[in-house]
């Protein structure tokens, strides 16, 4: 079946038919067309779909001709998924991987001094958990802040975990906001003391440490992992402890030591400096300006653009808590486009392969991806 390569303007007048008004609407989730769209709303519309893939670099420079191909080639993705998913094993598969959804809730936890453990998602917005010295509020977004009964009372250490699908945004004593991913830790003193800011890290975290001095000195905030530590005084930074040590920077400047939590910060050498838009992963400095890249989960999407296969799976993997594998013949794979978190593995999956054509195997929450066999 062909269809008129202006189906996207068709459809911003309404002038689609039912198949294809539901055709394009399985790509867009969050733009409101109007009657007239100029290329450059046209190009953010592009950017938003969850169905959108080019094996190549990405085209900057854009007019009429070059979206209406656009048009086409979604078109063309569109129904080379339609036919790849008629075979019964991947549909089969897909149904099972259907269960693996988004939590409704935050899916955390909150470890007191004594190792009680309360379920943040029963403190709801303006609850107050009472403790000895302190209490621990609910703010209006989601997240928790600490009241010291006593500002001189011994500071005793909480920790803050997610479990799959989880996230949870934090305000320490010093004023410093945190938001942590799925599967993540962080370990923290209720009251930093005058002259030292530190907290534990596994899994991954953004930050917005607010600035703190003491006799006239900034007073640093370090951040850290098993492997290294990361010296801050003011700034905006991602970190990512997973697999492999991975921070962003986007405001500010930060410092990186080898080194973990048993070494003393005054032994460290804090020999790599990053600046604004810089990312340090495997032994190297990067400039980038793909802030959302790195900050995805924290906006709610998984971010597809020029990223291969391998990394979104990795993604996947923590957020949907089972392992996922790809075929090597597939990895390298470059996607373009956004996918919203709240959709479960399947959707994701579907949308995935309608731009990589791609079958699957599934045995007890092991994912294999595969190239597709026509």
């Amino acid at each position: 079946m062909n269809f008129d390569k202006t189906i996207l303007y068709r459809y911003t007048r309404g002038q689609c038919t039912t198949y294809e008004k539901l055709l394009v609407e399985s790509w867009i989730d969050q733009y409101k067309l109007h009657d007239e769209l100029h290329p450059q709303e046209m190009l953010d519309m592009l950017d938003s779909l969850d169905i959108k893939v080019i094996q190549g670099p990405k085209v900057r420079q854009f007019n009429w001709k070059l979206i209406s191909i656009a048009a086409s080639i979604l078109l063309i993705v569109g129904f080379t998924f339609y036919f790849i998913n008629n075979n019964r094993k991947s549909n089969h598969v897909l149904a099972q991987l259907a269960k693996y959804k988004t939590p409704d809730t935050g899916n955390a936890v909150l470890v007191l001094e004594n190792d009680q453990e309360y379920n943040l998602d029963s403190l709801l917005q303006g609850d107050t958990l009472f403790s000895k010295d302190y209490l621990v509020t609910r703010l209006a977004g989601g997240e928790l802040q600490y009241i010291l009964h006593d500002p001189q009372a011994e500071s005793v250490m909480n920790t803050v975990r997610t479990r799959q699908g989880g996230m949870v945004g934090l305000v320490l004593s010093d004023g410093t906001k945190l938001w942590l991913n799925a599967n993540s830790e962080i370990t923290y003193p209720i009251r930093f003391k005058e002259n030292l800011r530190e907290v534990k890290l596994k899994g991954e975290g953004y930050f917005e440490v607010a600035q703190s001095s003491y006799k006239n000195h900034r007073v640093p905030f370090y951040v850290r992992g098993d492997r290294e530590t990361i010296s801050v005084l003011g700034t905006k930074f991602n970190v990512n402890y997973n697999k492999k040590a991975e921070t962003f920077l986007l405001e500010g400047r930060v410092a990186i030591a080898k080194g973990g939590p048993d070494s003393e910060v005054e032994d460290l050498d804090f020999n790599i400096e990053l600046d604004a838009n810089q990312v340090y992963a495997n032994n190297k400095i990067q400039r980038t300006m793909d802030v959302s890249r790195y900050i995805d989960w924290k906006d709610g999407f998984f971010y597809l653009n020029e990223q291969p296969l391998g990394r979104i799976v990795d993604k996947l993997s923590s957020w949907y808590g089972l392992t996922i594998e790809v075929d090597p013949s597939i990895r390298e794979n470059v996607l373009f486009g956004r996918i919203s978190r709240k959709k479960n593995l399947k959707e994701v999956l579907e949308v995935l392969s309608a731009a990589i054509p791609m079958g699957f195997q599934y045995n007890q929450h092991k994912l294999y991806l595969k190239k597709a066999e026509f």
